[in-house]
């Protein structure tokens, strides 16, 4: 595998925890209507 697709694949990886944490507990309600996390999410 080419260097830089593993380190594309890392960050997104890393990327997806950090989403994780951002959602995490939250209905799809809330979710829906907190603007600040879905734009940091979307």
């Amino acid at each position: 595998m080419k260097p830089e697709l593993l380190e594309n694949l890392e960050e997104a990886l890393r990327r997806g925890h950090e989403v994780q944490k951002f959602v995490t507990g939250l209905t799809l309600e809330q979710y829906s209507s907190d603007d600040r996390t879905r734009l940091a999410v979307e």
